[in-house]
Order: C-alpha cells, then sequence, then structure tokens
C-alpha cells in the first residue's frame, strides 16, 4: 500500500474498473511538520519585509522592474544567453560588476 492510497480493481457491469481508495487518515508513520513549519515561518517573514518595503517605495513598479531586469541577467549567466543581456539594456561587465564572478557573461 502506497503512503497516500492505493487501487482497488473490481467488476462492475461486466467490466473491470480500478477505484482509487485513500489511505486513512492520520497517516502512518505520521507527517513530521516541523522542518515545514521554520520554512513557512521565514517565507511569511520575507514577504511581510518585502510588503513593508513597499510601503515606503517612490515607485513600486521601478523597484519590481530592478528585481526582474536584475533575475534575467542572472539567467542568462547561467545559461550563457549574451543576447538576454543585451536585449534588457545592461551594458559590458566593465561598467557593471557581475555579482556572482563564477558566471561571465561575453559581448
Amino acid at each position: 500500500m502506497g503512503r497516500t492510497g492505493r487501487y482497488v480493481e473490481s467488476v462492475v457491469g461486466g467490466e473491470k474498473v480500478r477505484a482509487y481508495v485513500p489511505s486513512p487518515l492520520p497517516p502512518v508513520p505520521a507527517v513530521d511538520a516541523g522542518q515545514f513549519l521554520s520554512l513557512y515561518d521565514r517565507a511569511r517573514g520575507a514577504v511581510g519585509r518585502l510588503d513593508g518595503v513597499t510601503t515606503i517605495l517612490p515607485s513600486t513598479p521601478l523597484f519590481l522592474f530592478m528585481y526582474v531586469r536584475k533575475e534575467a541577467l542572472l539567467s542568462s549567466q547561467i545559461e550563457r544567453l549574451d543576447h538576454l543581456a543585451q536585449l534588457v539594456g545592461l551594458q559590458p561587465r566593465a561598467q557593471h560588476p557581475l555579482p556572482f564572478p563564477a558566471f561571465s557573461v561575453r559581448f
């Protein structure tokens, strides 16, 4: 029997069918939610801090654009897509040092 349930074959109206039967609750062994709760608390705290920052920003769309642009650059570094960096309007490395020296962008 699987952790979430099992399939039971039966015949209905002369036709063979499979029915899914879920496992009884609570599961055995019990799910340890402790490790997930600490991650959940950290995520909620991060979202709360981000929400707090948006109240003091002069322009929320400009703030978001900055991070979207940064993410596009990092993705292009990882995937070695040099043209993506040019598409988002970034200049060569000499003018804008990269946050991760292990990756390089070729122009």
